[in-house]
């Protein structure tokens, strides 16, 4: 009997060429966290899936258990192989120099007005984060063109959110998790959601880097090094400034 089971999430352990140049100690970046996290919640749903197929294969035969795992939990797009096993690293002449001088290129002073007046406070709600959470994506969503400091400004809201999320559930106030109410109330993915956090944990602190005129996804892929700026001190305090 031929399931035709879709085994091609494999991920080849054999071991991994380094080079002098490698840095094996270095902590992982924001990317390769999530993208960890996500294999971590798929395969955890890919056993409680396999289990629950092998009882229904065995208390309701064949033609029940062909169409049960027609719904299998769907892989991450993005493979542990391409993320860790083929060249990602930055090209040799990427300093945090010339990372720094490139981000210079890309400061505007534009902005979006809609977004200045957005604030957050410690004393702030689940209630009224919440509203802010979807309020600001609506903006976001009917923007044209939508500059970096809106995504920094959800994504800060997003991170808060998730945090008051967790105090709701712990009141018995909230089900399920944050990530089911952000794509059920907000119509936004997951991974869409934890890059928007991501950025901002590392972008929000600094306003001089809400006006780069960078992509979202641009950004999100350059987090390591702008990490990588942001650790040294004259670079640092430049990018605080507000202006």
């Amino acid at each position: 009997m031929s399931l035709d089971w879709d085994d091609s999430y494999d991920f080849d352990m054999s071991p991994i060429e380094t080079t002098e140049s490698s840095t094996q100690t270095s902590p992982i970046s924001e990317e390769e966290e999530l993208l960890l996290k996500e294999h971590i919640q798929f395969h955890s749903e890919m056993k409680d899936f396999l289990e629950r197929a092998l009882l229904k294969g065995q208390n309701e035969g064949v033609l029940a258990l062909r169409v049960f795992i027609k719904n299998k939990p769907k892989k991450p797009k993005t493979s542990l192989n391409r993320l860790f096993l083929e060249d990602n690293s930055p090209q040799n002449d990427e300093t945090e120099s010339s990372t720094h001088e490139y981000l210079k290129t890309k400061l505007t002073q534009e902005s979006l007005p809609i977004f200045s007046s957005l604030s957050l406070s410690d004393s702030e709600s689940w209630n009224t984060v919440s509203e802010k959470i979807k309020n600001t994506n609506q903006r976001c969503q009917r923007g044209s063109g939508v500059c970096l400091s809106g995504h920094i400004q959800l994504g800060h809201l997003l991170e808060a959110g998730a945090k008051l999320y967790r105090d709701e559930k712990l009141l018995g106030r909230a089900e399920g998790t944050f990530d089911e109410w952000v794509r059920k109330n907000v119509q936004m993915s997951s991974r869409h959601a934890r890059k928007l956090r991501a950025v901002a944990r590392v972008i929000q602190p600094f306003p001089r880097l809400h006006n780069l005129a960078l992509s979202l996804t641009e950004v999100y892929k350059r987090l390591p090094s702008i990490r990588r700026v942001l650790e040294i001190k004259e670079y640092k305090e430049f990018w605080s400034l507000a202006s």
